[in-house]
């Protein structure tokens, strides 16, 4: 994401939050973005504070929500046991919330197959058990993100016919759904296994 992109991204989170009142999420997400951007200081300082002061106001509903932006935040960071902590605790706060608990199994299935620590069997399951969680209940953007996750995961092995076929079907999926942000990583990760 370019400077330009995380500006109006922000402009959009800052929007949004006047108009909706949840400002916990929005800033969170807004933590996300800066995130994308390198140089922008304090976003370790930002995340603890906010943390803080969501415990606070004793707001529980969103708890999971905010772990899981600022764990994929400090993954963004390269800050993996921050990131697998934070992870952790968006998966004990998402009991009783199934959908939201594969997208937190998704997350953790990207900590672990970061390339500073690339877990492959931690990384399949983790993955694999989001898929199931996500499939029944028609979470189609999940699903296409998990099969990505697990076609980079099986090139990265060398185990190219896995690679290929969730490769096809995580290009497949986001083609459908018109998710071109998603789409160009996709297909330049099926390229690599055809090349």
């Amino acid at each position: 994401m370019g400077l330009a992109d995380a500006t109006k991204a922000t402009q959009l989170v800052s929007l949004c939050r006047r108009s909706s009142g949840v400002r916990l999420r929005h800033s969170s997400i807004r933590l996300t973005l800066q995130a994308h951007v390198p140089g922008i200081p304090r976003v370790r300082a930002s995340s603890e504070q906010l943390l803080e002061r969501h415990a606070e106001r004793g707001a529980v509903g969103d708890r999971g929500w905010i772990h899981h932006l600022l764990s994929r935040t400090c993954l963004l960071l390269g800050r993996l046991d921050e990131a697998r902590r934070l992870g952790d605790r968006a998966i004990d706060s998402s009991a009783g919330h199934p959908g939201f608990a594969a997208w937190a199994l998704h997350l953790l299935g990207d900590i672990a197959t970061h390339p500073d620590r690339f877990d492959a069997e931690t990384g399949e399951a983790h993955y694999r058990q989001a898929l199931a969680l996500a499939e029944p209940r028609g979470m189609r953007p999940l699903v296409a993100h998990c099969h990505l996750g697990l076609g980079q995961l099986y090139r990265r092995t060398g185990q190219r016919e896995q690679a290929h076929e969730h490769l096809t079907t995580a290009t497949t999926m986001y083609r459908d759904m018109d998710m071109r942000f998603w789409l160009g990583p996709a297909e330049a990760e099926l390229a690599a296994v055809r090349a």
